[in-house]
């Protein structure tokens, strides 16, 4: 074979590689390192095969595609693609690609779909087409060529096919069974079988383009639809037919191709699916973030009401339930933030056998559901979220008690995992692992259920602060997704569930740092008294509960709305002889300035300043690292007095 290709790659070592094993195979190969230089090449040179990288300079691959395709259709055009660049693999599908290949990629591979391209054009498109465009002009000729035609169909990648005009299937190719699994004596011997085989879903479109064909009306060039194979799997197929007449005018049957698009049709729904979580976390970071907003009015209200009034009486009791209740509401937000696509994990590295016990002791407590817990291993360490990470688990075992509602034993096996050492999806972005493995023997998930398992709000459980939010698992994989690991659900019906999760470990051994316990109950510092201090925040309801905190400790209070009044008052203090001793800017001011650009404003004044962050956005960037940007402290809302005094005094010290 000395069919001539032309390789493009900005990445030398793909094009060295590649070009030495097709060469060794006979091809002859024009590599360059450019979309640019391919284009020159292209307007001097035709190629039977043009092989090109997506992404690359000033001339990308869906730009060479399109110089290809309009100068020269029959060439076959090859896309290799990065796992980032899925969708624009996708559209250069639509724009006339024949193929694609994803990164990395063996030779081998590339070289199958380099032969079926060529044997698919050289047979297909032009003998195929030529001669049936040519020949199959009357009833005659149809004899006449019919064992040439069969001869070259059956060589055809797609599967081919022509129906009479009794609508009998005349020939069928035999790639009909490598793609539905029925033979092609199967179709001529039942003509409904295609019909039959149709999803159910898309059936009556399917049967309406046919009745069109019988009707000896043009149905239109293409139509996509669904099969069920023989072996049940659902497959999609892309269908485009021709009406076929004699010289009179006589209408003689139909010929049709049928290709399988299931490979492309997954990846546009895994995008549409990821678009559609973006979007929605997008929206759960918004709305937990007012609510945040919320909760600190509520909450500081409820602990300043508590702090007057008699650990005895019966309104006590009241706020008691209030606060209860306001700090399962905080735990709700804390599900929105970890599922939203602002939330940053604040990693540490740590041992995640306590974490996991803590999580498993969380979700069981108080039920009659048992635990096996077994550690197979002296586990390696991890660096991840704890919070974060806790929450995610703590949601799996809950979805797996609540599936095993007369009782029964959750199942937690952790183990160290090696992908190179053990066989493992090729798909794990690394090499080392701590596997956590969460098996019940529950009602389990139907097939159609696990298709939806992780999507945002979907739920077979009832709804309810209590029930089913439609939380749990969407929470859980965006936050295993964000530390670089993966999660995978396997379930049969009537018997169980096993939730497998992978996150990666950490490379070297260190020595842990135990836990730093705070012992004592005194919160507010005498010796800081009459210290004035500044908040900013957009919301009144929110000063005013941090104003009535600080003044119940005994600080002096400045309040104010956004960033150019706190520098004013800051310049009118700093002069004064009651100057600020400590200013806690919102992060985020609606229309106004925030406290990122205001605390860098109040350092010009006074490099000094001490400065803390507070912010519904609990996982923001700013509030983790706030020392990078300036800040000396963050405080996270909706919070407490307690806490909140205590991180004004320790600020301040």
């Amino acid at each position: 074979m000395r069919e001539s290709i032309l390789l493009i790659d900005d990445e030398d070592i793909i094009l060295k590689s590649f070009s030495s094993d097709l060469r060794h195979d006979g091809f002859v190969v024009t590599p360059v390192f450019s979309g640019e230089l391919a284009l020159k090449k292209l307007q001097h040179n035709k190629y039977d095969v043009v092989i090109t990288d997506l992404k690359m300079g000033q001339v990308d691959g869906i730009e060479v595609l399109a110089d290809v395709k309009r100068t020269s259709p029959q060439t076959v055009v090859i896309i290799l693609t990065g796992q980032a660049d899925l969708s624009s693999a996708v559209e250069a599908l639509r724009l006339g690609a024949d193929d694609f290949l994803q990164k990395p990629c063996d030779y081998e591979e590339l070289k199958v779909r380099i032969i079926n391209g060529l044997e698919k054009n050289k047979i297909l498109v032009q003998q195929l087409t030529q001669t049936m465009d040519s020949v199959l002009t009357t009833e005659e000729a149809l004899r006449e060529s019919e064992e040439k035609l069969r001869t070259m169909a059956d060589f055809a990648y797609d599967w081919e096919y022509w129906i009479d005009e009794n609508g009998e299937f005349v020939y069928t190719s035999p790639s009909c069974e490598r793609i539905s699994g029925y033979s092609a004596d199967e179709f001529i011997e039942d003509h409904t079988l295609l019909e039959t085989i149709c999803f159910q879903a898309d059936r009556a479109m399917f049967s309406r383009h046919l009745q069109l064909e019988e009707k000896d009306i043009d149905p239109g060039l293409s139509l996509e639809f669904r099969i069920v194979t023989k072996g049940s799997k659902i497959k999609w197929l892309s269908h485009s037919c021709r009406l076929v007449y004699s010289e009179d005018g006589r209408y003689l049957g139909r010929r049709a191709s049928n290709r399988d698009i299931t490979v492309r049709k997954n990846m546009e729904e895994e995008l549409i699916k990821a678009k559609k979580t973006q979007t929605s976390s997008i929206l759960a970071g918004g709305i937990a973030h007012d609510y945040n907003n919320l909760l600190t009015a509520i909450m500081g209200n409820i602990d300043l009401a508590m702090m007057n009034v008699s650990d005895h009486s019966e309104i006590n009791h009241y706020l008691e339930n209030a606060k209860s209740a306001s700090l399962r509401a905080r735990d709700l937000t804390s599900k929105f933030l970890a599922f939203s696509s602002a939330s940053s994990p604040y990693k540490k590295i740590i041992s995640i056998e306590s974490l996991l016990r803590g999580a498993v002791e969380l979700a069981l407590s108080g039920s009659n559901v048992n635990v096996d817990f077994i550690v197979l291993d002296k586990l390696w360490l991890v660096e991840v979220d704890e919070d974060q990470l806790r929450q995610a688990f703590t949601n799996i075992i809950f979805n797996a008690k609540e599936a095993m509602s007369h009782g029964g034993t959750v199942r937690v096996e952790v183990e160290n995992f090696n992908a190179i050492e053990r066989e493992t999806p090729s798909f794990l972005p690394s090499e080392k692992f701590v596997r956590i493995t969460v098996l019940d023997s529950g009602c389990g998930i139907s097939i159609d259920d696990l298709d939806n398992i992780f999507d945002p709000y979907f739920s077979t459980k009832q709804r309810g602060s209590q029930k089913g939010m439609g939380l749990g698992l969407t929470v859980a994989h965006s936050v295993i997704e964000k530390h670089l690991g993966l999660i995978d659900i396997h379930s049969t019906p009537g018997e169980g569930t096993s939730v497998i999760v992978f996150i990666p470990a950490v490379d070297k051994e260190i020595e842990l740092a135990g836990d730093s316990i705070s012992h004592g109950n005194q919160v507010v510092d005498h010796t800081l008294k009459n210290k004035r201090i500044m908040v900013m925040d957009d919301e009144e309801i929110i000063r005013d509960v941090a104003s009535t905190m600080l003044a119940q400790a005994g600080y002096d209070v400045d309040l104010v709305c956004d960033g150019e009044e706190a520098i004013s008052l800051y310049k009118k203090r700093a002069n004064s002889e009651s100057p600020i001793d400590l200013v806690i800017l919102d992060l985020t001011i609606a229309g106004g300035m925030g406290g990122k650009d205001t605390v860098l404003k109040i350092h010009t004044l006074n490099p000094d300043a001490k400065v803390i962050v507070s912010s519904g956005y609990l996982s923001d960037p700013i509030m983790i690292n706030y020392s990078v940007y300036g800040f000396c402290g963050s405080i996270g809302k909706p919070y407490l007095f307690q806490d909140f005094i205590k991180t004004v005094a320790k600020s301040l010290k």
